[in-house]
Parts: C-alpha cells; sequence; structure tokens
C-alpha cells in the first residue's frame, strides 16, 4: 500500500494480485505495461501503444496512438473514432449484428451487410462519388448503372432482361413523360393517349386502325399503298397545294362506283396538263354544264355534245358533231364525209364563203351573192321551180317526163315571154 505515489525505476513485476487506487487514477507514463492476465479499470487513457496478449477491459478505453488487437476486440457498448480508421492487416471486420455509423467513409474490398447501410452517398474506390441518396429514398448515379437480373418496384412492376438481349417490363401501365427512341421495334398490341384512351390498335398481321382522326405531316409511301388501303367517305386536304405523283411510267388512276358519278370541282380554272404531244383521252361522253373549253389544239371524240361554248384552234370530229344552239367558227370549217344538218331551223354561215366538192342539199338555199356551182345543180323532186329575180318573177318549173316551163309573172297577150339565145 502506498500512501502517496510510487516511482519505480526498472520492472514491477506482479505474480499474483493486482495493482488498485482506492481513490484517484494509476498512471504508467510513458512505460509500457504487458500482462498475460485482465486488464480492468474505469477508464482507461494510453498515450502510446497497448499490446495485451488476453484481455483488456476497462468501462472507458482511451487511445491517443494506434490501438492493436492481435485476436478479437470485443466492445460491449460503443466504438468511437475521433480520427483514424478500422483496420484489419490479414482477416476480416466483422460487426456481427450491431451498428455502424459514421460521418467519414467506410472503404473495404468486400462489404457484406446483413441489415441496413445508411448513407448519403456510395464511392468508388478512388472517392469518385457513385451513388447520392437523397432524403426520401432518392438514388442518383453519377454513370451508368449496370443491372444483371430483374430490377422490380414497390407495387410489383418489374424490368428484366433474357439472354437474347430483350427487356421486359412488366406493368398495368407504362408510361413516358419525355421521347421514347426504339432502335429497332417496338412491338406492342395498343397505344394509348395519357388518359388511357386507346388511340391506335395493331393487329396480328400488321393493320393499324386509329380511334380518331389521323393526321399526316409528311408523306405516306410504301409498295402497296392503294385506293383499298385508304378508305374515307370524306378526304379532306390541308391549306398548301396538293400534289399526286406516281414514278416516271406509271399510272394514276381514280375510280368512282358503278353507275356513279365522278366528280371534280375546282374553284378556279380546272387544268389538265398532258406532256408535250400527248392528248387528253376521256371515254365516254364529255358534258359541260355552261362552261366552256378553251385552249384545246385538238379534240378527237365520238361525239361532242355543249350546252355552252366549245372553243378550239382545231375540232376534229369522227362521227356525229350536234350543236344545240349556235357554232361559230373563227377559220374554216371542213367536212371529211358527212353532212352539216339542221334538225328544225335554218343554217346561215353569214357572209362566209362555201365551197364543198360534194352535194349541198337543203330545202330551202339562200345566198345573199353570187352562187358558184364547179359540177352539176340537182333539183331533185318533181315541178320543181327554179326562181330568178329579186322578186322571183321569172321562174323555170320541172314539167314531170316532159320538160321545163318558162314563165314571167309580165307575161300578157301584148307582153310575151322573153328568151334570148
Amino acid at each position: 500500500t502506498v500512501a502517496d505515489q510510487a516511482s519505480i525505476d526498472g520492472t514491477l513485476t506482479l505474480a499474483t494480485g493486482s495493482i488498485t487506487d482506492s481513490d484517484g487514477a494509476i498512471d504508467f507514463g510513458d512505460e509500457n505495461l504487458t500482462t498475460s492476465g485482465t486488464l480492468a479499470s474505469g477508464a482507461q487513457t494510453v498515450t502510446g501503444n497497448v499490446t495485451a496478449s488476453a484481455t483488456v477491459s476497462a468501462e472507458q478505453l482511451t487511445s491517443t496512438d494506434d490501438l492493436t488487437v492481435a485476436d478479437q476486440a470485443s466492445i460491449d457498448g460503443t466504438l468511437t473514432l475521433a480520427t483514424g480508421s478500422i483496420t484489419d492487416s490479414g482477416g476480416a471486420i466483422d460487426f456481427v449484428n450491431e451498428n455502424l455509423s459514421t460521418t467519414g467513409t467506410i472503404a473495404s474490398g468486400t462489404l457484406t451487410v446483413t441489415g441496413e447501410v445508411r448513407a448519403t452517398t456510395i464511392a468508388y474506390s478512388d472517392g469518385d462519388d457513385a451513388i447520392t441518396i437523397a432524403n426520401g429514398g432518392g438514388v442518383t448515379t453519377s454513370g451508368n448503372a449496370t443491372i444483371t437480373g430483374d430490377l422490380t418496384f414497390g407495387n410489383g412492376e418489374s424490368l428484366s432482361n433474357a439472354t437474347d438481349g430483350t427487356l421486359a417490363i412488366t406493368s398495368p401501365t407504362t408510361t413516358v413523360s419525355g421521347d421514347l427512341t426504339v432502335g429497332t421495334s417496338l412491338q406492342t398490341a395498343t397505344i394509348d393517349y395519357t388518359d388511357g384512351t386507346n388511340a391506335i390498335t395493331i393487329a396480328s398481321n400488321g393493320a393499324v386502325t386509329t380511334s380518331g382522326n389521323l393526321t399526316i405531316g409528311g408523306t405516306i409511301s410504301g409498295g402497296n399503298v392503294t385506293a383499298s388501303s385508304i378508305k374515307a367517305d370524306d378526304v379532306a386536304t390541308g391549306d398548301n397545294d396538293v400534289t399526286i405523283t406516281t414514278s416516271s411510267g406509271k399510272t394514276v388512276a381514280i375510280t368512282s362506283g358503278a353507275g356513279a358519278a365522278l366528280t371534280l370541282t375546282s374553284g378556279s380554272a380546272l387544268n389538265i396538263n398532258p406532256a408535250t404531244g400527248s392528248a387528253v383521252v376521256l371515254d365516254g361522253t364529255i358534258n359541260i354544264d355552261a362552261g366552256v373549253v378553251t385552249g384545246a389544239t385538238s379534240i378527237t371524240s365520238v361525239n361532242v355534245t355543249g350546252s355552252g361554248t366549245v372553243s378550239a384552234e382545231q375540232l376534229t370530229s369522227t362521227d356525229d358533231l350536234t350543236v344545240a344552239d349556235q357554232a361559230s367558227i373563227d377559220g374554216t370549217l371542213t367536212l371529211a364525209t358527212g353532212s352539216i344538218t339542221d334538225s328544225g331551223g335554218a343554217i346561215d354561215f353569214g357572209n362566209e364563203n362555201l365551197t364543198t366538192t360534194g352535194t349541198v342539199s337543203a330545202e330551202q338555199l339562200t345566198s345573199t351573192d353570187d352562187l358558184t356551182v364547179g359540177d352539176d345543180i340537182s333539183l331533185a323532186s318533181d315541178a320543181a321551180v327554179l326562181n330568178l329575180g329579186a322578186d322571183s318573177d321569172v321562174t323555170i318549173t320541172h314539167d314531170a317526163d316532159d320538160g321545163i316551163e318558162f314563165k314571167s309573172k309580165a307575161t300578157a297577150d301584148d307582153n310575151p315571154f322573153l328568151l334570148t339565145l
């Protein structure tokens, strides 16, 4: 028993027993303390190294330098590191089921956690932040995230990848707030609007059906875009010019149903522009209702019927040409065959010359100027009369089977008919 202080300049060896202090603290200075037993105290402060081959027991153990444990450290309480780190020279560090809290960095080779890991960031071994965890559970990666298994969400939704590179999305509804880019093929039966309304249905044969209007800002093209594949009661165009174009050598056909008319309505001129030297071929009857056909260099048809005006540089008809009102020709009218007939009135050539190598046949032929006949004149009826004079005062009348009769209205006993030869 030392009442005050024991100073030992050498080695203090205890074969049995212990060193105790009844009131204060035991201070070994900067001397080494070695024991094969148990070092037990209230609070222990070590300014150097503590090396123990057995057990070091203390209510509080404070080391101002490295604390090296050769076998195992068992702490029934809290291990607090003001600075420094916990390292293991050869094996692994196991905290069993105790909580591990640090405001610094946990760095290890393989880290196995059976409970929770609470941290704001998880960094790579070089210190670069890889994963950031926000309050509320939001996770942000600073680079790419590679998942070798399935990714499952809280309500049973999942993302899974197969060995063939197919990404399967298991979810009642999949919503994309931004752009969705698909590298090769998007396979789905329906595409809905954001409110769930079915917008596009895709059948197994590739047929696409829209539940509403379809607006196309570009071009519909393909090897089999036919009129039967684009069906609508009314097709409304946009505000710009509309052009239907086919490749060279191909035709564009517009066909109406059997017995139904095909109507082309234009707000202005209806222009049909064939290639130079080509014709506009219409197989059937052309009816122009109160309109005008102009600018045609040649019109070839079996029948041409117009209730208005037919205007052309050259009009050729291979059959009857019927004019319901009046034909005005500023040029030459040439008949290769056939005749000019009038069903009810008279034919008036105005002051134009009439030339023919054929026959002029009429019930009444009136000429206001000279009538020149290059060949025969035939009055093809019995008792036909040829009237001469402004008042038809002299006539030559056919007498059937006998001859002709000359007659003058002025003939009397003292005024005979005058025939000068």
